[in-house]
């Protein structure tokens, strides 16, 4: 076979100028999928040698030159290695030490790797390492260039697998399939089905002159050290929450794993109780949720489940189950241990000559699930971990799982705690602080002190009025700004209605006409009275008695026209500030309707008050205390919902309050509590409220700000000390446990 280092770059048609995946799979681009693999391997260059016939053409590279191989002797030998690995279908793999290969000038490592299809090669794919490799890491060095061929999706020849040798035998190698070796899947990705591989290495790959043999890979022997801290942590608690993170967490460490999950079975459900790395465990998530169905139909077989890349053996379901769960984890291993409770302690056999009973398979309290993301083959000792660790988990879950779920024992624990430090050395202190404990209750229930209710409002001018609009129209002009200050009878807004102005031009002229027809028949009536004749004299009369009353009505239906015109000319009511805000960019050229609400004006000059909300709950407090007071609101003088702003209440003497604005939270007034409202309304922050309304204290008033927030403390009497610290937890049992 002859072999040539050139690279096809024509863009000639030819059967490589489109190169294809080997087994037909198309691939858009070689270059950019080379690229990506030099990126991601850290390799100094790659390439790919299509075979044709008895042709070996190198396709596409990356990082090599012609001048690579600088002598006949390394061209020759290249091309023999290459036909070697054509004909072994094996991988060659050449590593040094920091000096150049004799072969190219890439230093370090070189390997081939076939690509097959049908036992027959197809392509190889050459790869030089940038990095030093020591001797014994050249065989893990080369399995990670192999997997990472292979998870692009290329069909491989299988590494060469090397058995144990037999007392006084010699390694056997093989090749290809073998059972408990690496076998295809169905997407030509290289898989692991069983623990049998962990414990096979590599076998001496074909060296190049130069080479040295890699040390063999398997798995690290288990941490001793590790191992102890593990099993003495998780016997520091007996509390399930703590050991399971203990468990999770240590787990993950020991093995190396990338997530490690514990979960517990009760009954017939199944729960992740820790998961490592999270404090929290969210129940919800879909991945936990696939976690939960996949274990729950593996533990029923009681044996332990390894997942490395294929999972032909598992019946359909849970081939299902454990492709869902693949999609949402992501992992490359998964490997699930039912955790199964221990051997009773044996009971003392009283009747030696009693047959042994048959034992019932003890039951499974959980299961433990290590994944890997990046790597097939576990870096952990399996059957190590499974005879020497697993049952030490197991025992403290089971141990675990019987503390928690005894009934009240949290409640027994405390008491345990109590009874214990009572009659231990601080007995003394126990009474002192029982003492004192006994007359903290006296005092809450005897004490007295002053219960306030919280109420939240706004300082408010007491004279306060709307504008509405007088008619229907468009608002044209506003004469008035926020903030201005006004007088009553100013005017502050113009509107226009077009109908009106023609309604009134209408009835001008039906009055000018009916004025002129009366002109024309009062001189018809004077002509008929000089010629006397009395038929049309008396006809004349009648005519004109019928003009003089249509022009009165017109002039009554004029006169009123005119005011209704008028009333497009609004005028302030009252008094005092335009409290709307932004008034020209709200109102102006905006069509209103009659009775709507324009702007609102404020007296500040006059008194002020405060408009408060109480909590509906919080009204029996007032009313009592009103009561208490002979206070005219409990005699049922309340606020009329229906009170116009601005309207004078009788000031009576009320509960008094205290209250704070937020625009100055360092001082504080004194108010009176006027008068209560008869009904509740609906707050949007507090629900159902009384509006309740308050007179500030003229002696030391505070800076009036018209809509200032004020939060008010109305006293009602006192009360025993515990009621006005816990009142809120008595009246919530008086509402919904004692009724």
């Amino acid at each position: 076979m002859s072999v040539s280092p050139e690279a096809s770059d024509s863009t000639e048609s030819g059967p490589y100028n489109k190169p294809k995946w080997p087994l037909g799979m198309p691939v858009p681009d070689w270059e950019l999928w080379l690229l990506t693999l030099v990126d991601k391997g850290q390799l100094a260059a790659a390439a790919v040698w299509l075979i044709d016939q008895n042709h070996c053409h190198r396709e596409l590279a990356l990082g090599m030159k012609r001048d690579d191989l600088r002598s006949p002797e390394a061209l020759a030998n290249h091309r023999d290695q290459l036909s070697r690995v054509i004909q072994s279908r094996q991988l060659a793999v050449a590593a040094t030490q920091g000096t150049e290969l004799d072969l190219v000038t890439f230093p370090h490592l070189w390997i081939a790797i076939p690509v097959v299809d049908h036992q027959s090669v197809r392509a190889i794919i050459e790869l030089c390492d940038k990095t030093l490799v020591e001797p014994a890491n050249v065989s893990k060095r080369v399995v990670q260039l192999f997997e990472m061929i292979s998870a692009a999706g290329v069909n491989v020849a299988p590494l060469p697998m090397r058995r144990p040798a037999p007392p006084g035998g010699t390694p056997q190698d093989t090749v290809g399939p073998q059972p408990g070796a690496v076998k295809p899947s169905n997407s030509g990705i290289q898989v692991t089905p069983s623990d049998a591989v962990v414990r096979q290495t590599i076998a001496e790959p074909q060296l190049l002159p130069g080479g040295t043999a890699p040390a063999p890979v398997g798995p690290p022997p288990l941490d001793a050290a590790k191992v102890q801290r593990l099993l003495l942590a998780i016997q520091s608690s007996i509390d399930l929450s703590d050991v399971a993170h203990v468990i999770a967490n240590d787990v993950r460490m020991l093995l190396d794993a990338d997530r490690v999950s514990l979960l517990t079975l009760r009954g017939k459900s199944i729960k992740v109780v820790a998961v490592s790395g999270q404090m929290q465990v969210q129940h919800r998530a879909n991945l936990l949720m696939r976690l939960r169905q996949f274990v729950k139909s593996i533990i029923k077989t009681r044996e332990p489940f390894l997942y490395a890349g294929s999972a032909e053996d598992l019946p359909e379901r849970q081939q299902k189950l454990l492709s869902l769960l693949l999609n949402e984890s992501q992992a490359r291993m998964t490997w699930v241990v039912p955790l199964i409770a221990p051997p009773p302690v044996s009971k003392v056999v009283l009747e030696q000559d009693e047959a042994p009973r048959r034992e019932k398979p003890r039951p499974i309290v959980g299961a433990l699930v290590v994944e890997q993301m990046g790597n097939e083959e576990p870096q952990f000792d399996l059957p190590a971990f499974r005879q020497h660790v697993t049952p030490y988990i197991s025992a403290a879950v089971t141990n675990s799982k019987r503390y928690t779920e005894l009934f009240g024992i949290a409640t027994w624990a405390t008491l345990g705690k109590v009874r214990s430090w009572l009659f231990g050395r601080y007995l003394a202190w126990t009474v002192v602080v029982s003492c004192l404990l006994t007359a903290a209750g006296i005092a809450l229930v005897y004490v007295p002190w002053e219960y306030r209710v919280e109420a939240t409002g706004k300082l408010m001018p007491q004279t306060q009025q709307d504008v509405f609009a007088p008619i229907d129209g468009q608002i044209v002009d506003v004469l008035v700004t926020d903030g201005e200050r006004v007088s009553a009878g100013k005017v502050i807004l113009k509107l226009r209605n077009d109908e009106l102005q023609s309604e009134l031009v209408t009835l001008q002229n039906e009055l000018a006409e009916q004025r002129q027809l009366l002109a024309s028949l009062q001189a018809q009536l004077d002509s008929a009275e000089k010629l006397t004749e009395k038929a049309d004299e008396i006809r004349l009369q009648g005519k004109v008695v019928e003009a003089r009353i249509a022009i009165d009505n017109l002039d009554r239906r004029l006169k009123l026209q005119l005011s209704r015109v008028d009333q497009l000319t609004v005028k302030a009511p009252i008094a005092g500030v335009v409290v709307t805000f932004q008034l020209d960019q709200l109102l102006r050229n905006r069509p209103v309707r009659r009775g709507e609400s324009l702007l609102q004006i404020m007296d500040d000059k006059g008194d002020w008050q405060l408009e408060l909300e109480v909590n509906e709950h919080r009204l029996g407090h007032l009313l009592k205390a009103q009561a208490a007071m002979g206070d005219s609101a409990s005699e049922g003088k309340h606020i009329s919902p229906d009170r116009q702003p601005g309207s004078q209440q009788p000031k009576q003497q009320g509960l008094k309050l205290t209250y704070q604005l937020l625009t100055r939270p360092e001082d504080t007034y004194d108010g009176l509590l006027r008068s209560v409202a008869s009904r509740s309304v609906i707050s949007t922050e507090e629900g159902n409220v009384v509006e309740v309304l308050a007179d500030i204290d003229q002696k030391r008033e505070p800076v009036k700000t018209i809509g200032a927030e004020v939060r008010g403390r109305i006293g009602c009497g006192e009360k025993p000390l515990g009621y006005v610290l816990f009142g809120d937890v008595i009246e919530f049992v008086q509402r919904y446990v004692w009724w």
